[in-house]
């Protein structure tokens, strides 16, 4: 991965290196659109094979996205503060 410059403030953002499949398969594993795929289908089978497991894991998972959102919503506010 190379880093982007001119991330915000706190915030990392990446690039892919290398070429063909290298690039390919980075690509699928740094786009936020792409690793919902890579992270719903496992829980999909998860919730037919192992259900109470896969709520927990669910559950931690729902906890991270709710705190990241407020994060969020805080550097938000804050910068309208200023």
């Amino acid at each position: 991965m190379r880093y982007k410059e001119g991330a915000g403030e706190g915030e990392v953002e990446e690039d892919p290196r290398g070429e063909g499949m290298q690039q390919a398969l980075g690509d699928l594993l740094t786009c936020p659109y792409c690793i919902g795929v890579w992270i719903v289908t496992p829980l999909w089978f998860g919730m037919a094979l192992a259900p109470r497991l896969t709520r927990f894991v669910a559950g931690i998972l729902a906890t991270v996205t709710t705190a990241d959102f407020m994060h969020r919503i805080y550097l938000k506010a804050k910068k309208w503060g200023d």
